[in-house]
């Protein structure tokens, strides 16, 4: 009996052969962390490679949209556009119409969804089956106008004024000098006097093209100063201050960005004499409003516009210049 209880013991305490067992699981262990490293690292990689394709490819199909009557050939070419895009960013545009690979395409928006397969390679070590994986990734972008004209402020362009101004060149909006005691305002919903003007532009009126209204005579320095308060506010917010300080990125959420009628006048009229039409409407990032009186200085730059369709824009200047963005 005392025979056998040595032999348990002594094989108990033997521990030829426990390193081949350690190693064996370490292994295992080490290609699993190589699988999650490698592999995990190479999907990861592989997503934003298809994540920023596609973004580009959105962007670009988007844009072919623009200013064109919505029909089977702007489709096509913005779908073509869309392809590419992406083609030049490594990924290569499938359209099977299934929910993982498709391109839709409305009047004013593209959409790609698209799934890629990735293989793996350290993951079959620890299943025959771990030998690839899908990406899937979405993208979408869509045409927004920046106008909105059932807020825009009351004070006039002239278009002859305006029509060779480029995108982004500083503009000011406010007349400097006056015979006729017209400035640039004008009056809409009734609206007498400075109070009036300045709740108009404090809060936005509403304006169509091929309406006309009377000018609102004075320099009226309380506009300035609601102006400049549009700028505060984005000034003020983490959330506006440097988007809404730049004209290529603004958009609707900026307290800055004014739509302003367009009229087709040489000269403003002699106080109230006469009325003017609004022959179409401006998209207008405001820059600056400070000063009184005859040292009061209103300016912005030019983002987009529309005219009605009985006028022509000059040619150095583009009827729409919309803002295309990712929504997703």
């Amino acid at each position: 009996m005392e025979r056998v209880y040595k032999l348990i013991k002594r094989l108990y305490k033997d521990q030829s052969g426990v390193s081949m067992v350690l190693v064996a699981i370490l292994m295992v262990v080490i290609l699993g962390f190589s699988a999650i490293v490698v592999d995990a690292g190479a999907l990861y990689f592989k997503k934003g490679q298809l994540q920023k394709a596609l973004d580009a490819a959105v962007l670009a199909g988007t844009q072919e949209l623009r200013g064109k009557p919505f029909n089977e050939t702007v489709k096509n070419s913005a779908i073509y556009t869309a392809k590419e895009i992406a083609q030049k960013n490594g990924i290569s545009i499938v359209d099977d119409g299934t929910e993982s690979n498709k391109i839709e395409v409305t009047q004013n928006s593209v959409a790609i969804t698209q799934t890629v397969n990735e293989n793996l390679y350290f993951a079959r070590v620890l299943s025959p089956d771990f030998t690839d994986a899908d990406v899937k990734a979405y993208a979408k972008a869509e045409y927004q106008s920046l106008l909105n004209s059932s807020e825009a402020i009351p004070m006039m362009l002239k278009y002859n004024a305006f029509k060779n101004v480029y995108f982004g060149q500083e503009f000011e909006l406010k007349e400097e000098h006056s015979e006729t005691g017209n400035f640039g305002f004008i009056a809409i919903d009734g609206s007498n006097g400075a109070d009036d003007l300045r709740i108009a532009i404090e809060n936005g009126v509403e304006v169509k093209i091929g309406d006309s209204h009377y000018p609102e005579p004075g320099r009226i320095s309380s506009a300035t100063s609601t102006l400049n308060a549009r700028i505060v506010a984005d000034n003020n917010d983490p959330n506006r201050r440097d988007k809404c300080n730049d004209p290529t990125k603004a958009d609707s959420s900026c307290k800055r960005l004014v739509t302003i009628p367009i009229v087709d006048v040489t000269s403003f009229p002699n106080g109230r004499s006469q009325k003017v039409e609004i022959m179409g409407l401006a998209a207008f990032l405001l820059t600056e409003a400070s000063g009184t009186g005859s040292n009061e200085k209103i300016t912005g730059k030019f983002i987009e516009f529309t005219l009605d369709s009985s006028y022509t824009p000059n040619q150095g200047y583009p009827e729409r210049l919309p803002k295309v963005k990712l929504i997703n």
